[in-house]
């Protein structure tokens, strides 16, 4: 499988506005599944340069990933999630609680949670483009 639970929002520059608010992704178990987690503003093979040029208007709020386990296929590393919000939109309140996911190659190390354009922390400590730690 290529994504566990998913959030994902259109850039471009013919896009309208718009909200995603109040989701709980809980319980879940994923195996061999290359982003277990993903929260995406720039979906659907857009060129990163028309996401910068036009980014999402999509904000998200109050999303709660919690308890989620299990195993990444690998093909991205060590890197388990990827929370990746546009810098028009607003994105706050996003938390990962509970969450326990690693790789084939490395089970006895929790993956890394990449992040991105989130205001605050996650909750887990998240590694941003720029090679920050944050939490």
């Amino acid at each position: 499988m290529q994504n566990g639970a998913r959030l994902k929002s259109w850039a471009g520059p013919d896009v309208g506005y718009g909200y995603i608010n109040n989701i709980t992704y809980n319980g879940m178990y994923v195996n061999n599944t290359d982003w277990p987690i993903v929260l995406d503003a720039c979906y659907f093979n857009i060129d990163p340069e028309v996401c910068a040029s036009s980014p999402s208007q999509v904000n998200i709020t109050n999303i709660l990933f919690k308890a989620i386990h299990g195993f990444s296929s690998g093909k991205e590393g060590q890197n388990v999630a990827s929370l990746v919000c546009s810098p028009a939109a607003v994105c706050d309140g996003i938390r990962l609680e509970g969450i326990d996911l690693r790789t084939p190659e490395n089970p006895d190390v929790q993956g890394t949670v990449l992040c991105d354009g989130i205001a605050g922390g996650v909750g887990v400590p998240c590694v941003s483009s720029n090679g920050t730690v944050r939490r």
